[in-house]
C-alpha cells in the first residue's frame, strides 16, 4: 500500500512489463512503439514513487525508463540534424608495403608496434598479395588493400589516401621506426599554417635545371620550419582537405619510383600551397634510401623495369612540367 492507501504493485508490474516490451521492440527496430513503452514505464514508475518515495524498486524502474527516453530523444535530435561525417578519425596513417623482412631489420611489424598508441586509423596497402593475406588481420591495421602485383609506390599511396578519412594523413615507409611525437609536430604544423599542404621531417632545396639538391635538410639538422622544394619521402604529412580541394594526387606514371614527392610538391607550389620541413628528432630507418637506390631492376605489374631508364624518364617529366629552364 502507498501513503494514500492505493496499491503500488500494479504500477510496478506495469512499469516492468512496459520495459520488457520496450526491449523487445528495440531489438526489432520498432522505434516509435518502443518509445511509447518507455514513456509508459516511466509514468507507472513515477506514480509508484509518488505513492512511496522510499521504494527502491520504483526508483530503479524510473531511472531505467528515463535512460531509454534520453537515448530515444538523442536519436530523434540526430535524425533532425544529422552529422554528415559521423565518427571520422581525426588523422590517418598510410603505409605501402612491398616486403616484410624477418631478419631483425626494421620492417612493417616493428613500425606497427611503434604505432600502438597512435590515435587515428592505420591504412596499409600491400604491393605483395602473400604479405597482405598474412598480415591483414593485424590488430593495428584498421584498413587494408591488397594489390595483385607491385603497382609502384605512387599508386599504392593514392589507394591508401583514397581510403583515408582523416583530415591529415601521414605517409610512412614500412622500414622506419618512428616516435609519435614526430607525427604530432607534423600534424600541428599543418593545422596552424592555413595554406600549407605538405610537411616533412626533412627536405631539400632543388636546382631546377638539374633536379639536384642545392641544400639538404635532414632530420635533426635544422631548428625551425623551412619552406622546401621536396620533402623527405620516408615520413611526411599531407593536409588532405587542401589537396583534394586543389585536385592534387600522386602521378601513377612515375611508377615504380623516383620523384613522386618532388612532383607532388610542384603541384602544390603551382596551386599556391606551401611545402615545409618541420624540425623533429631524427627518425630511424634501416634502408639506405629505400628501394629506389638499389641498383637492380624491379618488377612493375610483373615486368622487370630498368632503374636507369625510369630515373631518366621521370626526371625529364618532372623537369618539363614544373621546372622549365629559363630562356
Amino acid at each position: 500500500m502507498g501513503a494514500a492507501g492505493i496499491e503500488i504493485d500494479p504500477f510496478l508490474a506495469a512499469s516492468r512489463q512496459a520495459l520488457s516490451v520496450h526491449d523487445s521492440l528495440k531489438r526489432l527496430g520498432r522505434g516509435p512503439d518502443a518509445g511509447r513503452m518507455a514513456d509508459d514505464a516511466a509514468l507507472n514508475a513515477a506514480i509508484a514513487l509518488c505513492l512511496d518515495p522510499m521504494l527502491a524498486e520504483a526508483g530503479r524502474l524510473l531511472s531505467i525508463a528515463l535512460y531509454h527516453q534520453g537515448l530515444l530523444q538523442a536519436a530523434a535530435r540526430a535524425a533532425r540534424h544529422p552529422d554528415p561525417r559521423p565518427g571520422l578519425p581525426g588523422q590517418s596513417i598510410v603505409i605501402a608495403v612491398i616486403d616484410r623482412p624477418m631478419d631483425g631489420q626494421y620492417g612493417i611489424d616493428h613500425l606497427l608496434a611503434d604505432l600502438a598508441g597512435f590515435v587515428g586509423e592505420v591504412i596499409v596497402v600491400f604491393n605483395d598479395p602473400d604479405i597482405g593475406m598474412a598480415m591483414r588481420g593485424h590488430p593495428r591495421i584498421d584498413k587494408w588493400a591488397i594489390i595483385s602485383a607491385n603497382a609502384g609506390v605512387a599508386r599504392a599511396w593514392n589507394i591508401g589516401l583514397n581510403l583515408a578519412q582523416g583530415q591529415i594523413a601521414f605517409v610512412l615507409n614500412a622500414d622506419i621506426r618512428v616516435q609519435l611525437d614526430a607525427l604530432r609536430k607534423l600534424g600541428q604544423a599543418l593545422a596552424v599554417l592555413p595554406h600549407t599542404a605538405i610537411a616533412g621531417v626533412g627536405g631539400e632545396i632543388i636546382d631546377p635545371d638539374s633536379l639536384t639538391p642545392v641544400q639538404a635538410l635532414p632530420p635533426g639538422a635544422f631548428s625551425r620550419i623551412v619552406a622546401v622544394d621536396k620533402i623527405t619521402g620516408y615520413l611526411f604529412a599531407l593536409h588532405l582537405g587542401r589537396l583534394w580541394d586543389a585536385g592534387i594526387s600522386f602521378d601513377p606514371r612515375l611508377s615504380p619510383y623516383f620523384f613522386e614527392e618532388l612532383d607532388l610538391a610542384g603541384k602544390c607550389h603551382r596551386a599556391g600551397l606551401g611545402v615545409i620541413a618541420v624540425p623533429v628528432d631524427p627518425v630511424l630507418w634501416s634502408h639506405e634510401g629505400g628501394i629506389s637506390l638499389r641498383d637492380q631492376p624491379v618488377r612493375l605489374f610483373g615486368t622487370l623495369v630498368d632503374r636507369a631508364r625510369v630515373l631518366a624518364e621521370n626526371a625529364a617529366r618532372v623537369q618539363q612540367r614544373y621546372m622549365p629552364k629559363a630562356d
